[in-house]
């Protein structure tokens, strides 16, 4: 029942994520989608992100392996918006653009204050028109 739950959730935010990046108009709009996507399945989904964080460990390995595929599929789907966002406005590194979704995904108590700080220190901030902070 864990695993069905685990992975069937990983293969809807997979899914749901290639969806808002297939129907975005360009790469900007992309990871705004994203964003929202995310933020609904969060405020939506507190309990299921609990059960995760608590009893992933009690998965298989087959079943971790598989949960943790998914999830690297979904983060990719970050990468890549936030490579092509990014791109006119900070040098193009894959580091920089793979930064921001593996940085958000990170428990915040493991969180190093220094990647996020690094990450801040080359993107624009709320000063500035740039994305991503709202006009």
């Amino acid at each position: 029942m864990l695993a069905e739950l685990l992975l069937s959730v990983s293969r809807n935010l997979l899914d749901g994520g290639r969806t808002v990046v297939s129907e975005a108009a360009d790469a900007e709009a992309a990871l705004r989608g994203l964003v929202e996507f995310h933020v609904d399945f969060a405020l939506s989904n507190p309990d299921v992100i609990r059960v995760q964080d608590r009893d992933f460990s009690n998965l298989s390995d087959a079943d971790q392996a598989e949960v943790r595929t998914l999830q690297r599929n979904y983060v990719e789907l970050w990468v890549g918006c936030s490579a092509n966002c990014i791109r006119t406005r900070i040098p193009p590194s894959s580091g920089s653009a793979r930064t921001q979704p593996s940085a958000s995904s990170t428990r915040r108590r493991t969180r190093s204050g220094t990647m996020v700080d690094a990450w801040r220190s080359r993107v624009p901030g709320p000063s500035s028109n740039a994305w991503p902070w709202p006009p």
